[in-house]
């Protein structure tokens, strides 16, 4: 692990806070914050695609719910689950900092 990022305890309480979100298994957090380079991740392509596939149901719930059409939904999918608005939206956070790279 990298010695400038906190411990796995920390991150996963100040992801929590900052998402209101607490996670059944938070293996999956500490997995998906390995970048792919790390020799301990062996790549996430498995898991990004896990969630990605968990954030456009979120959208997709979402405009439905709020009675959106099929191309607002679509344009939502693509402004908001591009990885350049994430990985914006990760740095807005402060979440780069809990990167083990």
């Amino acid at each position: 692990m990298n010695p400038a990022v906190p411990p796995r305890d920390d991150i996963l309480i100040e992801i929590e806070k900052a998402t209101g979100y607490t996670f059944t298994n938070p293996s999956l957090c500490l997995k998906a914050l390995q970048t792919a380079g790390c020799a301990a991740a062996g790549g996430q392509k498995s898991l990004a695609q896990v969630g990605d596939a968990a954030l456009r149901l979120a959208l997709v719930t979402i405009g439905y719910g709020k009675g959106a059409s099929r191309g607002q939904i679509d344009s939502a999918l693509r402004t908001k689950a591009s990885n350049s608005h994430l990985a914006d939206q990760g740095f807005e956070r402060g979440f780069d900092g809990s990167i083990d790279r």
